[in-house]
């Protein structure tokens, strides 16, 4: 009776820890898809901001844009 009851707690025990590990994975695969999905969130948000306003996000038009304000200066 006595290792039937030490059977069933270790039986549950092992139980146990393998759902608590397919537990911890899942939540990893989750974090990563977040994050893979927040990091094409921003592409997807920085090519439609310079596709609306192609002329102000140019690196050369920014450039001059620096070059006048800094001529006012002088």
């Amino acid at each position: 009776m006595f290792i039937k009851l030490i059977n069933r707690i270790i039986l549950l025990t092992i139980i146990f820890i393998i759902l608590f590990i397919i537990r911890n994975e899942i939540n990893i695969n989750s974090e990563q898809q977040n994050e893979e999905n927040y990091d094409n969130s921003l592409t997807e948000i920085r090519k439609t901001w310079r596709k609306l306003d192609p002329d102000k996000n140019t690196q050369n038009n920014f450039n001059e844009t620096q070059n006048e304000k800094l001529n006012q200066y002088i």
